[in-house]
């Protein structure tokens, strides 16, 4: 491995260039862990990294959302406007409601219905993970997963 700064060669596990100082990884906007400057997403939690800004993953986004956060100027940063790098991606949304939840929450008993609703959802997100999709949220009776984000199909 070579520093970015002065191309000077490195071990792997150096977090720092002995020669020029200058330091070998970038701390992940969202989880802190240490990633080599030449990674564009965390390994630990997914999240995009780039110089100067932090792109967070928001599978579930609404389309007229951005899905990206510009890093705020730290107070030893130039007065240059930070430009934030986007990425356009579609996404499919899916979204799983059981018909007639209501009528049949009122006639089971509520552990019942509980354990039905949780084998209903295991089997959803067995499917939902097998297509590599990623669960967004469980929300009462229903089931929010987008596919294609933070990885494009």
């Amino acid at each position: 491995m070579h520093c970015s700064h002065c191309e000077f060669e490195v071990a792997a596990d150096f977090q720092f260039c002995p020669k020029c100082g200058n330091k070998l990884s970038r701390d992940c906007p969202q989880c802190g862990y240490g990633c080599p400057l030449e990674f564009c997403y965390c390994p630990k939690c997914g999240a995009g990294i780039a110089e100067g800004t932090a792109v967070t993953p928001q599978p579930a986004a609404p389309v007229h959302r951005p899905l990206v956060r510009q890093a705020e100027a730290s107070p030893s940063a130039s007065t240059a406007p930070i430009v934030a790098e986007a990425e356009r991606r579609s996404v499919t949304v899916l979204f799983a409601d059981v018909v007639g939840f209501t009528s049949l929450a009122e006639r089971l008993d509520p552990e019942d219905l509980r354990t039905l609703m949780m084998g209903c959802f295991q089997t959803l997100a067995e499917e939902i993970r097998r297509y590599d999709g990623f669960i967004e949220k469980f929300i009462g009776d229903a089931i929010l997963a987008v596919f294609g984000a933070p990885v494009a199909h």
